[in-house]
């Protein structure tokens, strides 16, 4: 995120911001699908924060195929989670995300 968006923008990021779009970025297909297994289904040692960053990497998505934005648009709008996070769940549990 840095070298894309520079030093300062990546430091004022909030965290759920730079762990989904780091989440969301695919590098392999099948380790990402690991991934996402391992993070859905691992209850141990940081099980709470691995269920985080599959919160911020699923609202990530969620802005980007449901919102139509791009990265660019995720990191300079000001996004409130909270918000964001309930409107995602209601919209998911009917229609959900391709992954």
């Amino acid at each position: 995120l840095e070298k894309q968006f520079g030093y300062f923008t990546n430091k004022s990021l909030p965290d759920w911001k730079k762990e989904g779009i780091c989440e969301y970025i695919p590098q392999d297909q099948i380790s990402n699908k690991e991934l996402g297994i391992k993070l859905v289904f691992n209850k141990g040692f940081h099980a709470k924060s691995r269920s985080l960053n599959l919160t911020y990497y699923l609202i990530v998505t969620y802005l980007i195929q449901r919102k139509n934005m791009e990265l660019e648009d995720i990191v300079n709008t000001p996004i409130n989670f909270n918000e964001i996070l309930q409107e995602a769940e209601i919209e998911l549990i009917d229609n959900p995300l391709t992954i």
